[in-house]
């Protein structure tokens, strides 16, 4: 596609959940939070102020090289619903940047319209742009107050006057190093490290005329030095704000992750439409029913893969593991949302004849934990399978070939009598909501190409409209009938263990060659690859470490998405806690109480997910039917078409939203014709 004029990149927004979401981890102490909040607000001051009297425009213009960083900038844009235009510079016959391009400053009675909040140049002085072309950026800073962000910055005069003639004291990998924060980040309090694939060029800002016209802003020791460097700051001087990265990094890495959210509020100045939060709910599978257990000896399953007669003892959580669950959670600030099988509770009590210690348990501590209809018996609700090949398969007519689907009614009842059992028991629940075994009902590739045909009319009669599906198969939200898909994330804690033992075992089988005693699978796979077997110990030094950064890469994308795990994995060593612990831990050592983990429920996640996608289609696209400005101290809001789910952040002087991070944000729902105004305080 041709950029010869600026076009609205696809914006894929992560909001926040709707007020009343719960489990917020909130700072023990506010005083800190309005210290912080006051520091960086005295910085940002001493930089070139906003012409508050014209309109500017809430959308970001980025003139892309195709460079990594200008690419991760523009993934941040993308995660928080920041709505930007985007000029190819490598586009030899992309329209000139021109004053008319950027403003019209004869619009509201001579005070000017600024059609951007801020702008991204791949560096200071980007060699694609003509000296004219840069002088219209720069009459445009200063006119508007407008900043711009250099995606990399090379420390010397080229960047500014802030850095030595030298340049960089050091420049190279920086793999290892640990950030810090110099500025009051009010969302960050702890170190940052720096994971692989990383590149900085570093040096340690001077001073010109005996003034500072450079604030760091997260730095990083300078390696074979005491001093510290910025790998993001901010420059000031000549009636220019530009905030410069001196470090390289993809949209994927850790500390990419963390950083990039800090230069997208510099630059929009905290007021933005689009929202981040960091999310993670997990939702255990399977309680109340035994679940099989991995064979170390065949690296099978029973009742899955293993030839008749190779049996293992199930699974099944006890009274003791609840209260170890409970006391863990007390103790993380977290809490789990157990999907019940209530029919695995009737079995039990079948079997002894009497009451089952697990049901009382968990029915005498119901409040500890949030719940979920998992059906009553955890059917698999789409085809028949013929489980006596493998891979099983769907069954079929004998005379037409046609598939065997389960039926409307035993769907209906598998989601009915599993809400009727939790009313009797005393189980909370939201009716509305449901995970199917298996994510079953729901296509099945490559066995069930299509949905059951008799889903859709089984839950027009039941009151569900939130469908859990599998994220690895489908990412993305889909209708299905009157439900829409709430996508989970698996972990790679498997169903089937119960010990650290069984884990390292079908961890080796899945992810070792046959050459090392593995399954090969990982070499067929492009989607997987192989390790060295684990030993011993490798469930500690290698499983739980994996888990947290894959874990890590879904909290720190705005993702409301749910991460799943199964009711055997808090049963004997329980092998889920270290995993979540760690995660847990990991964040809390970067971000401040101010910004908790936000952990929704399935309804609120499947309500972030439609509104933010029907955000990228409304809100951002060109011809948009949103607009939005700030001007005289106030954000106004129109819309035309239909009513649409807007996603704004503020700061903290203002009343709009929810407080998180340092910043207010939330979604608002604005009808065609009725501005919507927000006060930005004082």
């Amino acid at each position: 596609m041709s950029k010869t004029t600026p076009h609205r990149r696809g914006v894929r927004s992560t909001p926040t959940a709707p007020s009343g979401n719960r489990r917020h981890r909130f700072a023990p102490a506010a005083r800190i939070l309005v210290l912080a909040v006051a520091v960086l607000a005295g910085l940002l001051a001493a930089c070139n102020p906003i012409n508050d009297a014209a309109r500017i425009d809430l959308r970001v213009l980025v003139l892309d090289d195709g460079s990594v960083n200008v690419e991760m900038l523009l993934a941040e844009l993308d995660l928080e619903g920041v709505p930007h235009d985007v000029i190819d510079l490598t586009d030899g016959g992309r329209s000139p940047i021109t004053p008319a391009l950027l403003a019209d400053d004869t619009a509201e009675g001579g005070k000017g319209h600024a059609f951007y909040q801020g702008v991204i140049l791949p560096t200071h002085a980007p060699t694609e742009l003509t000296a004219t072309e840069m002088s219209n950026i720069e009459a445009f800073q200063r006119h508007y107050g407008i900043r711009r962000l250099a995606a990399f910055a090379w420390p010397g005069p080229e960047s500014g006057a802030q850095w030595p003639a030298t340049g960089p004291l050091y420049a190279g990998s920086l793999d290892g190093s640990t950030a810090h924060t110099a500025a009051s980040i009010p969302w960050l309090d702890g170190p940052i490290p720096i994971d692989g694939g990383s590149w900085g060029a570093l040096a340690v800002p001077q001073q010109v005329d005996g003034k500072n016209v450079f604030e760091s802003i997260i730095t990083v020791p300078v390696p074979g030095s005491g001093q510290q460097a910025p790998i993001l700051g901010m420059a000031t001087g000549n009636g220019l704000d530009e905030l410069q990265l001196t470090i390289t990094g993809n949209e994927y890495q850790e500390y990419a992750r963390v950083i990039a959210p800090v230069a997208i509020d510099y630059l929009t100045r905290g007021v933005h439409l689009g929202q981040w939060r960091n999310y993670f709910a997990v939702h255990i599978d399977d309680v109340f029913l035994p679940d099989e257990r991995w064979s170390t000896t065949s690296n099978c399953t029973p009742g899955e893969d293993c030839p008749t007669g190779i049996t293992t003892p199930e699974i099944r959580m006890t009274p003791a593991e609840v209260s170890s669950t409970i006391a863990w959670q007390n103790a993380n600030g977290f809490t789990l949302d157990l999907a019940y099988n209530g029919g695995g509770s009737q079995d039990a009590q079948d079997d002894l004849e009497g009451p089952d210690p697990l049901t009382e348990a968990l029915k005498a501590n119901v409040g500890q934990f949030d719940w979920i209809n998992h059906t009553y018996r955890h059917e698999f609700l789409g085809c028949i399978k013929d489980t006596s090949v493998r891979p099983w398969q769907c069954q079929r007519t004998f005379f037409f070939n046609q598939i065997v689907w389960f039926s409307q009614a035993n769907i209906q009842s598998e989601l009915n009598t599993n809400i009727a059992w939790a009313s009797t028991n005393g189980i909370p629940i939201d009716q509305t909501e449901v995970v199917t075994g298996e994510h079953s009902g729901l296509a099945t590739l490559p066995q069930q190409p299509i949905d059951n045909p008799n889903l859709v009319p089984a839950l027009n009669n039941s009151p569900i409209t939130w469908m859990a599906s599998d994220a690895s198969r489908e990412h993305d939200q889909r209708q299905v009938g009157p439900a829409l898909t709430v996508p989970r994330y698996p972990m790679n804690i498997f169903y089937n263990v119960a010990t650290e033992a069984e884990e390292v075992d079908e961890y080796n089988w899945i992810y070792t060659s046959a050459a090392d005693g593995g399954s090969g699978i990982c070499e067929t796979d492009p989607n997987s690859t192989c390790i060295t077997p684990l030993g011993p110990g490798g469930f500690d030094s290698y499983i739980v470490p994996t888990e947290t950064t894959i874990a890590m890469q879904h909290v720190l994308r705005n993702d409301p998405r749910p991460t799943y795990a199964h009711q055997s994995n808090l049963s004997e060593d329980q092998v889920l806690l270290p995993v979540l612990s760690s995660i847990l831990n990991r964040y809390k050592g970067i971000y401040s109480d101010s910004a908790p983990i936000v952990s929704p429920t399935m309804t609120q996640s499947g309500t972030l997910i439609r509104d933010m996608t029907r955000w990228a289609t409304v809100g951002v696209v060109p011809g948009s039917q949103v607009t939005a400005y700030r001007q005289n101290g106030q954000v106004v809001i129109n819309t035309t078409g239909s009513a649409v789910a807007v996603p704004l952040t503020v700061g903290l002087n203002s009343s709009y939203g929810e407080s998180w991070g340092g910043r207010r944000s939330g979604w608002t729902t604005v009808a065609p014709g009725t501005p919507f105004v927000v006060d930005l305080g004082s």
